[in-house]
């Protein structure tokens, strides 16, 4: 049957319409998949097969800045020994209640610490900053409670046991602001106390806050050798506790901890691409090197 031009118009706009619809269909459907490739990557529940299956930590978690959303991750949420990534708060606390100019003394208080601590002798007196590089660097106890001390008593309390109590009192208060709803402080050395905890999502959300408010923390926190000097001149050198600093110089920075009830734990920040980072937190590990190396590779192998 012949086809009238009319006809013959209504057939090729009908066919254009046809021909509109698959293509928006099909763009669609292609970006649906790639949201969805996208999501599993973040979402894995099975992440931990994804980077290694003998992965040691009992709990830990992989995200990157600006997503609440882990990529990968076991037990994030559960509350556990922190060991000394506690002293990420502490050095936020202290960064914040204290100018730089600031010293702090280590007192017989602070030198009768058990675990870890620095060479500095009793009467020793160091600047903010330099406290603070003991703290995060060597992982130092008398450092830790010599901060705390120091802003216990800025704040009007009278006496080593109360200064350190209203510093972990503002730990708390600072964990609270922060949302860490499965943190609770008990000290600012990260020694192990019954109630003393936090979750490896919580201690991620710290570290993202410090990358952005206090960034010169995470600096000092990747220093492979350090030092620190009293204010009279006396001058002490240590070692950074984290072994991956020297593996792996792109790091952003970073943090160990170690006790009996916590085992080995780590934190990490590693640049990915895009200018992002990615905050790697390891509890309750037999490895933590071992896992924090994997997770490395995997982000190296993925992003």
């Amino acid at each position: 049957m012949n086809q009238t031009e009319p006809q013959r118009t209504l057939l090729l706009s009908l066919l254009c319409g046809l021909c509109v619809a698959v293509l928006v269909f099909w763009s669609v459907r292609g970006q649906e998949a790639r949201n969805n490739a996208v999501s599993a990557v973040e979402s894995a529940g099975a992440g931990l097969a994804l980077v290694d299956p003998m992965i040691s930590a009992e709990a830990y978690v992989v995200r990157l800045t600006g997503r609440e959303r882990p990529i990968i991750g076991r037990r994030a949420d559960k509350p556990l020994a922190p060991a000394s990534l506690t002293k990420v708060m502490t050095a936020v606390v202290a960064a914040e209640k204290l100018a730089p100019a600031d010293s702090g003394v280590m007192s017989a208080f602070a030198k009768n610490v058990e675990e870890r601590k620095s060479t500095a002798q009793e009467g020793d007196t160091f600047l903010r900053d330099d406290l603070i590089r003991m703290t995060l660097v060597m992982s130092a106890n008398d450092a830790a409670l010599a901060l705390a001390e120091r802003v216990g008593q800025n704040a009007g309390f009278i006496g080593s046991v109360k200064h350190v109590a209203a510093f972990v009192a503002m730990m708390n208060a600072k964990a609270h602001i922060l949302g860490m709803s499965a943190t609770h402080f008990e000290n600012p050395t990260g020694l192990d106390m019954p109630r003393h905890t936090a979750s490896a999502n919580d201690m991620a959300r710290l570290a993202e806050y410090v990358l952005v408010r206090h960034p010169f923390l995470w600096a000092m926190s990747r220093e492979q050798e350090a030092k620190a000097a009293t204010t009279d001149g006396k001058r002490y050198a240590f070692v950074n506790s984290n072994d991956l600093v020297k593996e792996f110089p792109a790091l952003v920075g970073g943090k160990t901890g170690l006790t009996d009830n916590a085992k080995e734990a780590l934190l990490l920040l590693y640049p990915v691409e895009h200018d992002r980072t990615a905050i790697i937190v390891i509890l309750r590990s037999d490895d933590r090197f071992g896992d924090g190396r994997k997770i490395i590779h995997w982000l190296e192998e993925n992003f």
